[in-house]
């Protein structure tokens, strides 16, 4: 039993961003939002991707399955986007074309802030930067607990 808890963690933080995507996006929705701001929660995001990684790092013994499973969602929503500009040439009006969007807000405004000449010039080479960049802040979260608890 506590070995399923432990996966059902792992699952619910796979889909947080997608969840606090949902979020800034009704916000943004409602309410006009500046950059700073979005930078700001983007930023806020990468730290707590950091913190989520020495958690988890502390609940498991870390290996790459955890860390696949952690980032899957994003996983899949990249090679949805993918199928979708790439067959359709557009995302499409429904949930399957919005929700692998969703997961990338949080992580998009830091790098579209950094992103000053445009090379991550479209949506699926700034969701790619930001899953790479997840990945990066996961696995350095699970590198402070190895640092921090071995001692």
């Amino acid at each position: 039993m506590i070995r399923l808890n432990k996966w059902v963690i792992v699952m619910g933080l796979s889909f947080s961003p997608t969840i606090l995507g949902i979020l800034i996006n009704e916000l943004s929705s409602n309410v006009s939002l500046s950059g700073l701001f979005m930078y700001s929660i983007s930023f806020l995001f990468y730290i707590y991707w950091i913190y989520a990684g020495y958690k988890m790092r502390s609940v498991f013994r870390f290996d790459a399955k955890v860390l696949v499973l952690t980032h899957a969602i994003g996983i899949l929503s990249l090679f949805m986007m993918g199928y979708q500009i790439g067959v359709h040439g557009h995302f499409l009006p429904n949930a399957i074309g919005l929700m692998p969007q969703f997961y990338f807000i949080p992580g998009i405004g830091l790098l579209a802030r950094i992103d000053v000449f445009g090379v991550l010039g479209d949506i699926v080479k700034l969701s790619s930067a930001a899953l790479i960049l997840m990945v990066i802040c996961f696995y350095g979260g699970t590198r402070l607990a190895v640092k921090f608890l071995s001692k």
